[in-house]
């Protein structure tokens, strides 16, 4: 089933292969370059995956906790190549996966129908 994913990193990229690589899974994706437009475009979409450091502006951890404060069941994903304290942080603002750069597309995959069967399914 197709889902409207927005992803979130100021890597060009990073951004073209999750979106080449999630697009050709099936499902509809926006790409966006930093914490500023993941919050302002994340409604509408089914999911967020966010980088953890975006350059100068927000982190993916500032983003997770905004988009948490109104919507705490909406589904993020952070990825980072930093690891540990990261991740703990991560999970415990409520982000639904972390997932470690690289991103390797089977762990993605597997991660998103987890989280996104129809069971699980939420309002966009």
């Amino acid at each position: 089933m197709e889902r409207k994913i927005l992803v979130a990193d100021d890597d060009q990229i990073v951004r073209k292969t999750l979106t080449d690589l999630l697009t050709y899974a099936g499902h509809k994706v926006t790409a966006v370059p930093d914490g500023e437009s993941a919050i302002a475009q994340y409604e509408g979409h089914d999911m967020l995956i966010t980088d953890y450091n975006m350059g100068m502006g927000m982190t993916g951890i500032d983003v997770i906790k905004e988009i948490k404060k109104k919507h705490p069941d909406y589904k993020i994903f952070l990825m980072s190549s930093d690891t540990g304290d990261v991740e703990k942080e991560a999970l415990k603002e409520g982000a639904a996966e972390f997932l470690s750069k690289p991103v390797y597309p089977d762990v993605l995959h597997s991660a998103i129908k987890k989280h996104l069967s129809d069971e699980n399914q939420q309002p966009a």
